[in-house]
């Protein structure tokens, strides 16, 4: 009977593993600062708005230190550094309560530390992501041709799926279909000029100013709108054919914003038909 009850919980337990699927995402930090790098900034981004962004996941986010510092330094950094990761995730659209752990264990022990300099990849958050498997996240659905004989001169479009990274002008990977789409709008419309329009959100609680620190609103909106400018002109778009421009708060679709999909459709880029 006793052998029959163990099983019985090992397969429940094993239906349950097979229910989840589990990843971890690795987050790696400066020497002695807490603040997330663009690049772990662009990670945590695409997560939260790639396939992996869905209904019911859980996440664990563990903070690390080095062995440089005292036992009490590595324990605060390694803790800030989890929490500021849970800060970002949150404005990501995470929910607070799905984030199960948030903590800092200091130091990761090797042994008898050699020399000074430190071991940076101990300069790190763990992000575990758990989300059941049998969920899928709705397909998205790119904006796969513009139809540029039914528009008319002077008129705009948005690139829906062109996303960005708050505050930045790095282009999420989940990007790259959007972007392949516009390089074959104008490579298929050789007499097809436009002008790139960049935008940008405004203040939100939870994410911060999507602007440039220090700098004033309409340089994100342009440095968003030359990314796109350069990428086209990288795949071999004559620059003649294109203007970029920043527009700031200017025109924004929706105020006051109210949700994060409002932020996210202010926070675009445009294009406008110049000739065709």
């Amino acid at each position: 009977m006793k052998k029959i009850l163990l099983f019985a919980v090992a397969l429940i337990f094993a239906s349950v593993l097979r229910a989840q699927t589990q990843d971890t995402l690795v987050l790696l930090f400066n020497f002695n600062e807490a603040s997330l790098t663009d690049i772990a900034k662009t990670a945590v981004a695409d997560m939260m708005h790639g396939e992996k962004n869905i209904a019911g996941s859980k996440y664990k986010i563990i903070g690390f230190a080095d062995y440089r510092g005292s036992a009490e330094v590595n324990k605060f950094i390694s803790k800030k550094r989890a929490e500021n990761v849970k800060q970002f995730l949150l404005g990501w659209g995470a929910q607070s309560k799905a984030v199960t752990i948030c903590e800092g264990r200091g130091k990761i022990d090797h042994g008898p530390a050699a020399g000074y300099g430190g071991i940076p990849r101990d300069r790190k958050v763990l992000v575990v992501a758990t989300r059941p498997a049998e969920q899928k996240k709705k397909e998205v659905k790119h904006n796969n041709k513009i139809d540029v004989v039914a528009m008319k001169k002077n008129e705009t479009v948005a690139l829906q799926n062109l996303q960005f990274v708050p505050g930045m002008a790095i282009l999420l990977p989940s990007s790259e279909p959007e972007l392949m789409n516009l390089y074959q709008l104008m490579a298929d419309n050789p007499h097809l000029k436009i002008q790139i329009e960049g935008h940008i959100c405004c203040v939100t609680p939870r994410v911060g100013k999507d602007t440039l620190q220090n700098d004033p609103d309409q340089q994100l909106s342009e440095t968003r709108a030359m990314s796109v400018y350069n990428y086209l002109v990288a795949k071999g778009i004559q620059a003649s054919r294109m203007k970029y421009i920043g527009l700031g708060f200017t025109h924004p679709l929706f105020y006051p914003e109210t949700d994060d999909e409002q932020r996210r459709q202010n926070r675009r880029v445009e294009i406008r038909i110049l000739s065709k």
